[in-house]
């Protein structure tokens, strides 16, 4: 299936296939604003990889983020060439850790290790999609860790290591496709992985790149898109202090903070999409309570019928990945409740419900999953459970399986399947 490319694109094409063909480089920075047709491009890089008889593998920094790349590219080029996070790629998981007998309130008991994997994958071209998402700078979780915990260094070290399979080819080339004026990572003044200066200096790497501009995918004339070039025209002449969003009665229109609500709930009741934007965790927390009182008269309610839930955490088992936006199709009546006693911190309420939910993919399907539900975050200011609640999962999870041993493979085995332990 060949892709209809505009005269812009084409020569982005161009651009692609004569960094393939050219054995002296290392990366290519595709970068563009949303709607200028980078998943277009992917698509078509996809067709030029197939056609010089390379491999391709396509990677995003979230799972939700690699499911959408693989079905778009797919209906692009009617090539299931499939997409996968970063980390399941350039990872394996070493070895598990558990102590469940941490005092410090900030330990969550266990960790999990995953080095680079020394598997040899068949692989000619990496594509890295939300490139913009793909820091530089160290950082290990409580709970997962990941190689040298810098993402970037690890996906170089990856594609240099790496040569296809029983040959004796050139390295893996990366191809990192993203928004330059999407936030960078946290810690970040800029996104590494979109900077060719960044991948020269710090990794000695010859970068070619390619910027989109023009917008495809929003109306002529539309009031959204003029601000979002003049401030993307802004940003790029170093101009940071002037922000203009002024109404237009349409497109944009102000509401003052006491009739938010008002607004929020009428745009729920009609089913129209409505997503609130906020600076903070605990902020957000504020306006799901105010909404959950509108909507169901109880600002702590449990999960009810029609809720749009996000997922923050991958759920294999299930199949829903961190990110996701379900809404809920069918919920049990009554939840399931686990006081658990965790050193050091007392005793901690863990809120399990079964739940039926869905999502749309990019065709327009509907996929349905029946999945046991951790409500817990519900009522909290945090983006994530705490180290307290992980540590008491854990606790629950041996108290249910004695007789597993935690520095066993069968423990580690048993963990990564438990529904309660995963429950969404």
């Amino acid at each position: 299936m060949q892709i209809e490319l505009t005269l812009e694109q084409s020569k982005a094409v161009e651009a692609v296939r004569q960094f393939l063909i050219d054995d002296a480089a290392d990366v290519f920075v595709l970068a563009g604003s949303a709607g200028t047709g980078k998943t277009t491009m992917i698509g078509r890089l996809v067709e030029i990889v197939a056609d010089m008889k390379l491999s391709c593998a396509l990677a995003a920094p979230t799972g939700r983020a690699a499911r959408i790349l693989g079905n778009k590219v797919a209906q692009a080029t009617g090539m299931d060439v499939g997409a996968k996070t970063i980390h399941s790629i350039i990872y394996a998981l070493d070895r598990l850790e558990v102590n469940e007998d941490a005092e410090a309130p900030n330990d969550p008991g266990l960790r999990w290790f995953f080095p680079l994997t020394e598997d040899e994958p068949d692989m000619s071209v990496l594509v890295v999609d939300e490139a913009s998402m793909v820091g530089d700078r160290e950082s290990h979780g409580d709970v997962v860790r990941f190689g040298s915990g810098r993402l970037l260094k690890d996906i170089v070290s990856f594609a240099r290591a790496r040569r296809r399979a029983g040959s004796d080819d050139r390295l893996v080339k990366l191809v990192f496709v993203g928004d330059l004026a999407q936030l960078p990572p946290v810690g970040e003044e800029e996104s590494p992985a979109l900077s060719p200066q960044r991948l020269k200096a710090g990794f000695g790497l010859t970068v070619s790149t390619f910027e989109l501009g023009k917008v495809m995918r929003q109306r002529e004339g539309s009031t959204i898109l003029e601000r979002a070039t003049a401030i993307r025209e802004a940003i790029a002449a170093d101009i940071f202090n002037t922000f203009s969003l002024e109404p237009d009665g349409e497109e944009i229109v102000g509401i003052e903070s006491e009739v938010a609500f008002d607004v929020l709930e009428r745009s729920v009741q009609s089913r129209s999409s409505s997503v609130v934007v906020v600076r903070s965790n605990a902020t957000a927390l504020e306006y799901n309570r105010g909404i959950r009182e509108r909507l169901w008269g109880n600002a702590a309610c449990p999960v009810q019928v029609d809720d749009i839930l996000l997922v923050n955490r991958n759920a294999h088992s299930v199949d829903l990945r961190n990110g996701d936006l379900v809404k809920v199709l069918d919920v049990a009546p009554s939840g399931e409740r686990a006081s658990v006693s965790v050193r050091g911190g007392g005793v901690v309420e863990l809120y399990f419900r079964d739940a039926t939910v869905a999502y749309r993919e990019a065709d327009g399907s509907v996929v349905r999953k029946r999945c046991l539900i951790l409500e817990n975050l519900l009522d909290s200011p945090g983006r994530e459970l705490t180290p307290l609640e992980q540590r008491a999962l854990l606790v629950h999870f041996r108290q249910r399986n004695p007789q597993l041993k935690p520095r066993s493979k069968e423990f580690a085995k048993h963990l990564r399947s438990d529904q309660y332990f995963n429950a969404v």
